[in-house]
């Protein structure tokens, strides 16, 4: 009987010991899981601080794995902005017949996006025949390299040129050097007008010049949205030349304190459009800048400043900014960060760095009139 006794405590001793055990080896597994968890999160996570405006935003990007996304959202003007929503960014590339140069600066474009953002970009490609199958193998080489989700849609110019029509006539008049010149081309003034070709889903777009190239997360760029006012339909930066000061000379001869032409520290110096920020529905509501579209106005305007412009869509930004400031929102100059020096050897030497002086950190380059980018 004692020897039964014994072996049933043994017995009962030896699976509080198998049990014990395995509860350790489970508290021991459960350790090691966060702790790898803890030590994947930390590699992938980005912790980047944005100071827009002096209002903090704090961005968590985790890179994606297996099936696992974990995603910070933040407020994009009235609506939800994840790290999972497409980007919709616009750029216009025609023309790519016979031109090697302008395929390898939308290569250049896109690869920089790419390479710097972990958000799914949504391309919405002014374009033609010819150049929308060269974007489409540029495009999907890009996508593979650089492991990023990319949907390319077309518009093309010659359809919607003819829907905007009216809107393009009126600009050429005004905007362009003289028929047939670089900037008379129906291109440059497609974005005036876009938000009336667009599709009503299409609620904000990013256009960007196809010689720009991004140096940091283009989900970034999108933020800005967020600091738009009310009355904010369009964002862009200033224009970092004198060209202004040039277009309105006989204005500012008459105008000694005008701020307008004058350099950004004390003065307006018109906008640039290699960037632009569109609130699409904004612009669908907005009475007053659709009335900005007419040949009425615009002449009035033009000869209330004896403006004369050459350079398509900006010039119309600049000159309806003079009095109608409310409808942009200026963006800082590092996310248009202009290259070119042109003006500087063309009677504007004194005052030239007044104007090209940016000093935060570049966050796009624009090599606008064939400049080249810095080395990096």
């Amino acid at each position: 009987m004692k020897r039964i006794v014994r072996k049933c405590f043994l017995l009962w001793l030896f699976l509080i010991c198998v049990i014990s055990f395995g509860i350790f080896l489970g508290k021991v597994a459960k350790n090691l899981k966060i702790t790898k968890l803890s030590l994947v999160t930390q590699w992938n996570l980005s912790d980047t601080n944005y100071n827009l405006q002096n209002k903090m935003v704090q961005k968590n990007r985790v890179i994606p794995m297996d099936s696992i996304w974990e995603e910070q959202t933040v407020y994009l003007g009235e609506n939800l902005l994840s790290e999972k929503d497409y980007l919709d960014i616009g750029i216009i590339f025609t023309k790519i017949t016979g031109n090697g140069v302008l395929k390898h600066k939308y290569q250049t474009l896109v690869r920089s996006i790419l390479k710097n953002t972990r958000s799914p970009i949504h391309i919405h490609l002014i374009t033609d025949d010819q150049s929308l199958l060269a974007a489409q193998h540029v495009t999907r080489i890009l996508e593979n390299q650089h492991r990023v989700p990319v949907k390319v849609t077309p518009y093309f110019l010659q359809d919607i040129a003819q829907q905007v029509k009216d809107v393009i006539s009126i600009m050429q008049a005004h905007f362009s050097a003289k028929p047939g010149a670089y900037y008379a081309d129906a291109l440059f003034f497609i974005s005036l007008a876009f938000y009336k070709a667009a599709p009503s889903t299409l609620k904000k777009i990013v256009f960007i010049d196809v010689d720009c190239k991004v140096v940091t997360d283009i989900r970034e760029l999108f933020l800005h949205f967020s600091q738009f006012q009310k009355d904010n339909v369009i964002g862009l930066t200033h224009e970092l030349t004198p060209v202004y000061r040039h277009v309105l000379h006989t204005y500012r001869a008459k105008h000694n304190n005008t701020p307008f032409g004058g350099p950004r520290k004390n003065g307006f110096p018109g906008f640039n459009s290699g960037v632009i920020l569109m609130d699409l529905d904004k612009l669908r509501s907005s009475v007053e800048y659709a009335s900005l579209l007419s040949k009425t106005v615009i002449d009035v305007l033009a000869a209330k400043y004896n403006f004369k412009g050459h350079l398509g869509d900006q010039d119309f930004f600049t000159l309806t900014g003079f009095e109608y400031p409310e409808l942009y929102y200026v963006l800082p100059c590092e996310w248009n960060r202009q290259l070119c020096r042109w003006w500087e050897h063309r009677g504007y030497e004194e005052v030239f760095e007044s104007y090209f002086e940016c000093s935060d950190k570049t966050k796009i380059y624009h090599a606008n009139c064939n400049s080249e980018f810095p080395d990096f």
